[in-house]
């Protein structure tokens, strides 16, 4: 899956290898990790379970993580893991940079950005541990040669985690109007991405015509063009990264009529949401 490439100092660059059906992997280990290395391709989470682990990366202070400690490393961090304590475990989940773009566009265009500058380790609760881990044991329960379903289960595990970090961890609201931080508080609901341009209207509280001058100051477009694009980016992150069936994934956005779904789908990326899959199986 992983391929280690030496530099001649020595160090270690890992990237995922040319079989593009794998765009996500994990492993469980009970061991360090003292070589410090870049990820050329690929973002990782590594998720303490038991003991506590030193995470090391160049630029920043090494940090402690005891349980239920999770740390993002993105492809412009070179780190090593240590063991802190006799006996550790930790999960390490893996997504192939060009999909985890996808999966970050679809919860929030600047999230990326956010990533980036933001905290890069944080705790997560029991419930959301557990969450994970049974995601994991479901893997463990596939063949090797049911590679896409335990990618839309690692999806589903990353997603959890940056939920969680999306939610909580990341100072979103700094130098936020009150527009903007209303908006984003409604955005995080669970029945957001089905909503129309009236729902977001009543969930916001303001006038037609006030709720359209507010979206043509921060966005330049109307509600409904911003609800469509936040939308269509969803259902293609669905397409891209999920077996879940068209109907359900029109169904999801906020489509009964599977034809408008399929038009505007056109009208935002030239083709059909079919053809888009097939284009990125």
């Amino acid at each position: 899956m992983l391929e280690i490439l030496f530099n001649d100092s020595g160090g270690e660059y890992l990237k995922y290898g040319n079989d593009t059906n794998y765009n996500y992997a994990y492993a469980i280990n009970t061991f360090d990790y003292p070589t410090v290395h870049r990820h050329i391709d690929y973002w990782e989470f590594c998720i303490v379970t038991e003991g506590t682990v030193k995470h090391c990366v160049e630029g920043r202070e090494a940090e402690l993580c005891e349980e239920k400690t999770v740390s993002l490393v993105t492809t412009g961090d070179a780190h090593c893991l240590l063991k802190a304590s006799a006996s550790i475990r930790y999960i390490n989940i893996s997504v192939r940079e060009a999909y985890f773009l996808h999966v970050l566009e679809a919860i929030s265009p600047d999230l990326k950005e956010r990533l980036w500058r933001g905290l890069h380790s944080f705790q997560i609760s029991d419930t959301l541990l557990a969450e994970v881990e049974k995601l994991l044991h479901q893997c463990n329960l596939l063949s090797s040669e049911q590679v896409e379903q335990k990618n839309v289960l690692l999806c589903s595990a990353v997603l959890l985690l940056l939920q969680e970090l999306n939610r909580i961890h990341l100072n979103v609201h700094e130098h936020l109007t009150p527009f903007m931080k209303k908006l984003l508080s409604v955005t995080e609901r669970r029945e957001f991405i089905g909503y129309s341009a009236t729902d977001l209207r009543k969930a916001l509280n303001y006038s037609p015509a006030h709720l359209n001058r507010l979206f043509r100051e921060h966005f330049q477009m109307t509600p409904y063009e911003y609800l469509q694009g936040r939308k269509f980016r969803y259902a293609r992150n669905l397409l891209q990264n999920t077996d879940m069936s068209i109907q359900k994934i029109a169904s999801e956005i906020g489509y009964s009529n599977l034809s408008h779904f399929f038009a505007n789908f056109k009208k935002y990326y030239g083709v059909t949401p079919g053809e888009y899959r097939k284009g990125h199986i």
